[in-house]
């Protein structure tokens, strides 16, 4: 026999009951019987063409930053001017909230809900975060490829009515999304696959494999901008003066008739 309190939605399509773990925070799910994704506030269901694997199990749990983090839900989106995609795993914790982690080509970011972001107040070229200025790497729309398990917002909705905005001062990531209905901002950090694998005990050749270097990785070796402009200085007077030598000693001579 069930808690009073608890709280039993039924799949419309396999008609399955489902206790989710949200209880009423969540407002989507996906079906662990028959795969369908559905809303608990109002009628309709999803369905995806493609299936997609999650590498960070549903349900399992994982240590990360100090606090355990239970994966509920899992999201495939992709950017729809150069269509490239990348993986959304939503986290909850009921003593610290809720979090995501996201991959791209094995490259992962930590991300939290921000509630001061610069956008909420003014629209702003380089928002400041703590005396650190993030510059636009990116602007976009995006569409949800697939979804699974539970989220506390309508993911598909969430995501395709909003223009993103994302700013970067590696390591660090600030992620806006300006939609129609509701405003949403996440402040997150470059996390290794190493240690995305340790905080759930994993293997890390069982997570993908790191394709080139992420755009909030930061620089393995100490950045110095007086150095990078003498190398500059150096690199470019070595160049003329190997051009000065090929000029100095080639022969004025017809080599192609």
């Amino acid at each position: 026999m069930g808690h009073p309190l608890d709280i039993v939605l039924t799949c419309p399509n396999c008609k399955k009951q489902i206790q989710p773990i949200g209880k009423a925070l969540t407002l989507a799910l996906s079906c662990p019987a028959c795969g369908n994704y559905y809303y608990t506030y109002q009628e309709g269901h999803e369905k995806f063409i493609n299936q997609y694997k999650p590498d960070l199990a549903i349900n399992s749990r994982g240590l990360i930053k100090g606090h355990y983090y239970q994966v509920l839900g899992f999201a495939v989106k992709r950017e729809r001017r150069y269509q490239y995609s990348w993986r959304e795993y939503f986290l909850f914790n009921p003593n610290v909230g809720i979090a995501f982690l996201s991959e791209s080509d094995g490259n992962w970011n930590f991300l939290k809900p921000y509630a001061k972001h610069p956008l909420f107040y003014v629209e702003v070229e380089q928002p400041e975060v703590r005396g650190e200025k993030f510059s636009l790497y990116s602007k976009y729309r995006a569409e949800v490829l697939y979804a699974c398990g539970e989220f506390f917002t309508d993911v598909i909705a969430s995501t395709e009515s909003s223009t993103h905005f994302e700013h970067i001062h590696p390591p660090r990531i600030l992620h806006f999304e300006d939609g129609a209905k509701q405003l949403g901002a996440y402040l997150g950090e470059y996390i290794a696959p190493e240690e995305v694998a340790a905080a759930f005990a994993l293997p890390v050749s069982s997570l993908p494999k790191k394709n080139g270097f992420g755009y909030t990785q930061p620089l393995s070796l100490p950045f110095d901008e007086k150095v990078l402009l003498v190398v500059t200085m150096l690199s470019l007077a070595l160049a003329f003066l190997v051009t000065i030598v090929f000029i100095e000693t080639s022969y004025n001579k017809n080599v192609f008739q």
